[in-house]
């Protein structure tokens, strides 16, 4: 049987391809008509007869005389110019400049893609990028950045266990409902940073649960009677408002947290203790303090960090946009849930 008069589903509308064309230049040196060819090919012969028309090419014969025939390479030619110019434009193209905006604030500001792409559609901005979009940007080069600039790169995950002491005080398991689901503001979690070698000066931290605030303040050494000094300051600054601000403090097991009756002098405040080897306990804590390492490395000695430079640190922290807040920044949350503390951080 003729293979010309197979029947072939016609229900498939695959575009035509380049062996298709040159099916249909055969075909049409053999005299077979549009019909059969388009039977064979599982086209309908309009789209045979559309295709031979945008195809064809007029040429001069031996006898010099102009000619129209089909020619499979000059059609596949015009399609791949066709296609070409269909393609959708790079969302980049015509705004470079936002390109290099966004590449100044991964390198100055230290803001991650993420934080990018959600400050850009909350701000209702004429054009976005997706998170995904800015990391393929990235790996072709389109962005004016280096690996090192990235947030997480380099970090290491160190998994050795120290000896921690043992709880004396109350249990994390005694913290109320409120403060475990970030329902009230105001309860604070704590950690202390320290220099090469666990030697010197060292950093204590606070972070506020809801709206992920930071305070950070040097200690001239890691100790219980450092860290009850530095928040006998932090009273002071507060004017005996320091219950209302600090309504609760999780720490972990460390020695330099063990004088509870210091921490909550007057009953100034609730200390919480975290169960041992369990930093899930604080994490907003400890993700935040990942963030402080990007500016203090390990084994940065802090006794020759300056006060300015840590409060530049918290400042970039607490005017940082974060995913976990809707691309809010901490004070920009804070303002809202206790405009009260904003005073006391931007002084």
């Amino acid at each position: 049987m003729n293979h010309l008069n197979c029947s072939t589903n016609q229900t498939n509308f695959k575009q035509i391809i380049k062996v298709d064309r040159i099916t249909i230049e055969v075909l049409l040196k053999q005299g077979i008509s549009v019909a059969k060819i388009a039977q064979h090919l599982g086209k309908h012969r309009s789209s045979i007869y559309r295709e031979i028309n945008r195809g064809s090419v007029t040429i001069l014969n031996s006898q010099l005389k102009q000619i129209t025939k089909y020619e499979a390479e000059a059609a596949q030619n015009l399609s791949d110019k066709r296609n070409l110019n269909s393609r959708k434009k790079p969302k980049y193209l015509g705004h470079e400049n936002l390109l290099d905006k966004i590449s100044t604030l991964v390198r100055k500001k230290k803001y991650s893609f993420d934080i990018i792409a959600g400050r850009l559609k909350l701000q209702n901005n004429n054009i976005t990028f997706s998170t995904q979009t800015l990391y393929n940007y990235y790996h072709k080069g389109l962005l004016k950045i280096a690996d090192f600039h990235l947030p997480n790169f380099g970090l290491i995950k160190h998994t050795k266990r120290v000896r921690r002491a043992n709880i004396s005080h109350k249990s994390i398991d005694l913290r109320p409902q409120e403060v475990n689901e970030r329902t009230e503001p105001m309860h604070w979690e704590m950690d202390c940073l320290v220099s090469g070698k666990n030697q010197g000066s060292a950093l204590l931290t606070l972070s506020e649960r809801v709206t992920r605030t930071e305070l950070i303040y040097k200690l001239k050494e890691k100790t219980a009677a450092s860290v009850v000094d530095a928040l006998d300051k932090i009273q002071d600054s507060l004017n005996g408002d320091f219950r209302f601000f600090f309504k609760s403090i999780t720490t972990d097991n460390g020695s330099e947290f063990q004088d509870y009756e210091g921490i909550e002098k007057n009953q100034r405040t609730i200390q919480f203790f975290a169960h041992p080897y369990t930093a899930c306990d604080r994490a907003t804590n400890e993700n935040l303090n990942r963030e402080i390492r990007r500016f203090f490395p390990k084994r940065t000695k802090f006794d020759n960090v300056s006060e300015k430079q840590i409060k530049k640190v918290q400042n970039w922290m607490n005017n940082k946009p974060r995913k976990i807040l809707g691309y809010l920044t901490p004070l920009e949350l804070m303002s809202k849930v206790c405009p009260q503390f904003i005073n006391f951080l931007t002084t």
